[in-house]
């Protein structure tokens, strides 16, 4: 898949990411990203698709990337973040835990 451009959209006052992706036919791949939370320039996310994994959050800063399972709380994979920022990070995970799950429900259980 090539990479496309991201856009920050806003629907109902909730950020959103947007990107595209093209596949091996050339087809235009959207993927939603419902932004749940925006700090410290840490961007906290989960991907529209992923309605068949256990709940998690994602979250990107410039280039890096982790992923942190909710429940139990643990870190999946860091590209980039130093340890600082990662305690950083799993601090304001900690503080925002239950949004992020009340987030989730409301996204995917309907």
């Amino acid at each position: 898949m090539k990479y496309g451009a991201t856009a920050l959209l806003f629907s109902c006052c909730v950020p959103v990411n947007v990107f595209g992706l093209l596949n091996k036919a050339n087809f235009l791949v959207i993927l939603i990203m419902p932004v749940v939370l925006l700090v410290n320039g840490f961007r906290f996310f989960f991907f529209s698709n992923e309605n068949d994994e256990p709940v998690h959050i994602h979250v990107e800063k410039g280039d890096a990337t982790a992923k942190f399972w909710l429940n139990p709380f643990e870190l999946a994979y860091n590209f980039g973040f130093s340890s600082r920022e990662l305690r950083q990070i799993k601090d304001l995970i900690e503080k925002n835990r239950l949004l992020f799950i009340q987030k989730w429900n409301e996204y995917f259980i309907k």
